[in-house]
């Protein structure tokens, strides 16, 4: 029983990475960031993320990565609740629980290596800048049951974005 639900969780990843590639127009594509038509929500960050491994394209992997989970971050503050990062982080685990040792051991020396230099991803992260979308994905995360979040993609209004964005950069990726 607890592999049907695993299973029953997964598709519902699957359904939700593809509805999101779909709605944005975009196939899920495995590009560094720097070649990234950016402003991504984490689901299509992370549909990025899993060609990427497929591909076996650990650095674009591991900037999509941190993309992923800075916007991930960056939405739980703006819709002011925290439990959005913790449904964005379960929604990453379950789709990197598909690839094998291998892919996810390299992935990993990637972040490493990112994270002891962060230099040239922070560079980026800021570049890039802050999102703007709307944050629509996260109904999909209740719906899939990845969250329990009750109210649905509403912003705070009078929101620091600026600020919180800066906080999250360095809060997640420990960019100064």
């Amino acid at each position: 029983m607890n592999g049907l639900k695993h299973y029953s969780k997964l598709t519902g990843l699957i359904a939700l990475l593809l509805l999101t590639s779909c709605a944005s127009h975009d196939k899920p594509t495995c590009k560094p960031l720097s070649d990234l038509d950016y402003n991504k929500d984490p689901a299509a960050l992370f549909a990025g993320l899993d060609t990427c491994l497929t591909d076996e394209e650990f650095t674009s992997a591991a900037e999509m990565y941190f993309a992923g989970m800075n916007n991930g971050h960056y939405d739980s503050k703006r819709v002011g609740d925290s439990s959005v990062f913790n449904s964005v982080g379960k929604m990453k685990d379950s789709m990197l629980a598909i690839h094998p040792k291998e892919r996810l051991d390299a992935l990993a020396e990637e972040v490493h290596k990112m994270t002891i230099n962060n230099g040239d991803i922070c560079s980026k992260l800021k570049a890039i800048g802050k999102p703007t979308y709307k944050p629509k994905y996260i109904s999909d995360l209740k719906k899939y049951g990845y969250s329990d979040v009750e109210h649905l993609n509403e912003l705070i209004k009078g929101f620091d974005s600026d600020g919180v964005w800066d906080k999250t950069l360095n809060s997640v990726t420990g960019c100064k």
